[in-house]
């Protein structure tokens, strides 16, 4: 048990360690004019499918916490949706531009974890499991930023980018069908690889 304590707190701090080289590496936030595509969510992943759902949340809210760094000091036009400390065009970020940072990114790590045991319950084959859970995890985070952004940033997220309000779902779609797939392909190709990894060096350390 002992052992076992170590190996989590161990992989788990190499996984935040990953988060942090990404963000500071070309790769962890790609942009394309306004929009980010993001690598972040991979360790997060990771995490959730390796120690579980606890240290998914934990790794979740450390990709939220880096969103909400990265949106106030190197911030775009939509920043303040992310970050309750920065202004556009005079529009303030606020206490709903945390739950938009940190919740889907907690659940992000949660959901995939969940769907994971889930699906290892009913399915033998352990790289669709992984596949599954990834895929699924990423499409629900990916949803739930853009819902919350519509809940509570619509109209100031129309305007900073000058997309007419009732376009705005519309943007979204497009936005998901190239960003969010790509990081859906991403993620399901960098569970499959990597968790089989991790679990042989558990195997040997354990």
């Amino acid at each position: 048990m002992k052992k076992q304590n170590i190996y989590n707190r161990v992989t788990l701090a190499i996984l935040l360690a990953v988060e942090i080289i990404l963000f500071l590496s070309p790769f962890g936030y790609i942009r394309i004019g306004i929009f980010n595509i993001t690598t972040l969510h991979l360790p997060v992943l990771i995490a959730a499918l390796v120690l579980g759902w606890k240290a998914g949340m934990i790794a979740g809210l450390f990709f939220g916490c880096i969103s909400i760094w990265n949106a106030t000091f190197f911030p775009n036009v939509t920043s303040f949706v992310f970050s309750p400390f920065i202004e556009v065009g005079g529009v303030h970020g606020n206490f709903t531009s945390l739950i938009i940072a940190l919740v889907p990114r907690m659940l992000l790590g949660i959901s995939c974890a969940f769907f994971f045991q889930t699906f290892s319950k009913h399915f033998r084959q352990t790289k669709w499991n992984l596949l599954l859970a990834s895929a699924f995890a990423t499409l629900i985070h990916t949803i739930l930023v853009f819902f919350f952004i519509y809940i509570f940033f619509a109209n100031a997220y129309a305007n900073a980018t000058q997309i007419p309000s009732h376009a705005l779902i519309a943007s979204f779609l497009g936005i998901f069908l190239t960003n969010g797939i790509a990081e859906i392909i991403v993620a399901c190709i960098i569970s499959m690889y990597i968790y089989p990894l991790l679990q042989h060096v558990k195997k040997r350390i354990l």
